[in-house]
Protein backbone atom coordinates (compact mmCIF):
# COMPACT_ATOMS: atom_id res chain seq x y z
CA UNK A 1 0.00 0.00 0.00
CA UNK A 2 1.07 3.49 -1.14
CA UNK A 3 1.71 5.10 2.52
CA UNK A 4 1.60 8.76 -0.14
CA UNK A 5 -1.60 7.76 -1.64
CA UNK A 6 -3.38 8.76 2.08
CA UNK A 7 -2.07 12.15 1.92
CA UNK A 8 -3.98 12.70 -1.03
CA UNK A 9 -7.91 11.53 0.01
CA UNK A 10 -10.56 13.45 0.18
CA UNK A 11 -10.14 11.56 3.65
CA UNK A 12 -7.16 12.95 4.69
CA UNK A 13 -8.17 16.81 4.47
CA UNK A 14 -11.22 16.91 6.92
CA UNK A 15 -10.03 14.58 9.32
CA UNK A 16 -7.05 16.83 9.89
CA UNK A 17 -8.83 20.01 9.60
CA UNK A 18 -11.62 19.63 10.99
CA UNK A 19 -12.59 16.57 13.00
CA UNK A 20 -9.28 16.32 15.26
CA UNK A 21 -9.14 20.26 16.30
CA UNK A 22 -12.84 19.94 16.59
CA UNK A 23 -12.47 16.57 18.92
CA UNK A 24 -9.35 18.71 20.77
CA UNK A 25 -12.01 21.34 21.52
CA UNK A 26 -14.67 19.55 22.00
CA UNK A 27 -13.83 16.08 23.64
CA UNK A 28 -13.67 17.64 27.35
CA UNK A 29 -16.59 19.24 27.43
CA UNK A 30 -18.26 15.91 26.23
CA UNK A 31 -16.80 14.11 28.84
CA UNK A 32 -17.78 16.63 31.69
CA UNK A 33 -21.10 17.17 30.75
CA UNK A 34 -21.38 13.30 30.53
CA UNK A 35 -19.74 13.18 34.59
CA UNK A 36 -22.49 16.14 35.23
CA UNK A 37 -25.86 15.47 33.27
CA UNK A 38 -26.56 12.06 34.12
CA UNK A 39 -29.90 11.99 32.11
CA UNK A 40 -27.55 13.00 29.14
CA UNK A 41 -25.54 10.25 30.45
CA UNK A 42 -27.97 7.53 30.06
CA UNK A 43 -29.78 8.78 26.97
CA UNK A 44 -26.56 7.72 25.22
CA UNK A 45 -26.61 4.70 27.30
CA UNK A 46 -30.05 4.12 25.52
CA UNK A 47 -29.49 5.68 22.07
CA UNK A 48 -25.95 5.36 21.47
CA UNK A 49 -26.41 5.77 17.83
CA UNK A 50 -28.30 9.08 18.28
CA UNK A 51 -25.78 10.18 20.79
CA UNK A 52 -22.84 9.41 18.63
CA UNK A 53 -24.61 11.31 15.09
CA UNK A 54 -24.62 13.93 17.45
CA UNK A 55 -21.24 14.27 18.68
CA UNK A 56 -19.61 13.75 15.69
CA UNK A 57 -22.08 16.46 14.34
CA UNK A 58 -20.90 18.78 16.97
CA UNK A 59 -17.47 18.31 16.43
CA UNK A 60 -17.98 18.79 13.18
CA UNK A 61 -19.20 22.39 13.45
CA UNK A 62 -16.57 22.88 16.19
CA UNK A 63 -13.69 21.68 13.68
CA UNK A 64 -15.52 24.06 11.31
CA UNK A 65 -15.67 27.28 13.23
CA UNK A 66 -12.40 26.58 14.32
CA UNK A 67 -11.07 26.02 10.89
CA UNK A 68 -12.89 29.64 9.90
CA UNK A 69 -10.72 31.24 13.03
CA UNK A 70 -7.94 30.03 11.70
CA UNK A 71 -8.98 31.35 8.26
CA UNK A 72 -9.02 34.86 9.89
CA UNK A 73 -5.16 34.34 11.81
CA UNK A 74 -3.65 33.70 8.25
CA UNK A 75 -5.69 36.65 6.48
CA UNK A 76 -4.12 38.82 9.40
CA UNK A 77 -0.68 37.22 8.96
CA UNK A 78 -1.45 38.05 4.83
CA UNK A 79 -2.23 41.36 5.75
CA UNK A 80 1.33 41.90 7.95
CA UNK A 81 3.16 40.53 5.02
CA UNK A 82 1.88 42.35 2.41
CA UNK A 83 3.11 45.35 4.78
CA UNK A 84 6.86 44.21 4.74
CA UNK A 85 6.78 42.61 1.10
CA UNK A 86 4.97 44.79 -1.81
CA UNK A 87 5.18 41.08 -3.79
CA UNK A 88 3.71 39.20 -1.45
CA UNK A 89 0.18 39.29 -3.01
CA UNK A 90 1.57 38.80 -6.28
CA UNK A 91 3.29 35.55 -5.38
CA UNK A 92 -0.22 34.44 -3.60
CA UNK A 93 -1.83 34.85 -6.78
CA UNK A 94 1.13 33.02 -8.32
CA UNK A 95 0.58 30.03 -6.16
CA UNK A 96 -3.14 30.07 -6.53
CA UNK A 97 -3.28 29.68 -10.30
CA UNK A 98 -0.70 26.64 -10.33
CA UNK A 99 -2.08 23.50 -11.89
CA UNK A 100 -1.79 20.59 -10.14
CA UNK A 101 -2.26 17.29 -12.16
CA UNK A 102 -6.05 17.76 -12.23
CA UNK A 103 -7.16 20.96 -10.94
CA UNK A 104 -5.80 24.67 -10.08
CA UNK A 105 -4.80 25.14 -6.42
CA UNK A 106 -7.82 27.88 -6.14
CA UNK A 107 -10.19 25.83 -7.29
CA UNK A 108 -9.19 23.77 -4.25
CA UNK A 109 -9.41 26.82 -2.06
CA UNK A 110 -12.21 28.23 -2.93
CA UNK A 111 -14.35 25.04 -2.99
CA UNK A 112 -12.96 24.91 0.86
CA UNK A 113 -14.05 27.93 1.64
CA UNK A 114 -17.13 27.79 0.02
CA UNK A 115 -17.98 24.76 2.38
CA UNK A 116 -17.10 27.19 5.24
CA UNK A 117 -19.53 29.99 3.90
CA UNK A 118 -22.38 27.82 3.52
CA UNK A 119 -21.89 26.61 7.09
CA UNK A 120 -21.58 30.17 8.44
CA UNK A 121 -25.35 30.61 6.56
CA UNK A 122 -26.78 27.17 7.73
CA UNK A 123 -25.91 27.75 11.14
CA UNK A 124 -28.10 31.22 11.31
CA UNK A 125 -31.80 29.39 10.99
CA UNK A 126 -30.08 26.24 12.87
CA UNK A 127 -29.79 28.25 15.86
CA UNK A 128 -33.23 30.22 15.57
CA UNK A 129 -34.24 26.60 14.67
CA UNK A 130 -32.77 25.21 18.26
CA UNK A 131 -33.75 28.02 19.97
CA UNK A 132 -37.32 27.29 21.03
CA UNK A 133 -36.19 23.42 22.34
CA UNK A 134 -34.56 25.17 25.65
CA UNK A 135 -37.97 26.35 26.78
CA UNK A 136 -39.85 23.57 26.05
Amino acid sequence: MDFISAFKSELFRPLVTLLIPGVIAGGPYFVLVGQLVPPLRAFGSRHPSVATAIVIATITAIGLVLENWGSRVETFWDDCLARKDATHKSTWDRYLQLRLKDEIIGQRYLRTFLVRMKFELAMVPASSCAEPARYG
